[in-house]
């Protein structure tokens, strides 16, 4: 928990390693879409990613980490979001957001319900999903 730095919380210096990992991986992959949360870790994170793939983030606050909100808001806020990309028609798109953000977009992604193990068990910083056609595949750069 970031407390009163909850908005402007620095990447931790032992993400660099595995967010320069990501970003070569993602060097050569199509995307159409990159789009960020607006708080600054994750600008960071979107920083060194981008200058491996030569695309700029988007930063929208829908992917804002959840925050003094209802939890029906934080989903309803998510989904819209979602709705947004599928009527845009992209075919691949780059988040990048919290655990627990990250976490909510599967669930809505996958249509699985969505439980408190997901609340305690989000992803890992370094980690990458990758949801194709309702599947989630994991693949850890630490």
């Amino acid at each position: 928990m970031y407390g009163i730095k909850h908005f402007s919380a620095r990447t931790l210096p032992t993400g660099f390693q595995a967010t320069e990992k990501i970003g070569k991986y993602l060097k050569n992959k199509s995307i159409d879409l990159c789009v960020s949360s607006q708080y600054l870790r994750c600008r960071e994170t979107a920083a060194i990613v981008s200058k491996h793939i030569h695309k700029d983030f988007i930063y929208d606050k829908r992917l804002n980490s959840y925050f003094i909100e209802t939890p029906w808001h934080f989903r309803k806020r998510l989904q819209n979001f979602l709705n947004t990309i599928e009527n845009a028609d992209y075919q691949s798109v780059a988040i990048c957001t919290h655990g627990l953000v990250l976490s909510v977009l599967v669930s809505l992604l996958t249509e699985k319900h969505f439980t408190l193990k997901d609340i305690f068990s989000p992803p890992l910083p370094g980690e990458l999903l990758v949801i194709k056609n309702g599947q989630v595949e994991v693949i850890s750069f630490n």
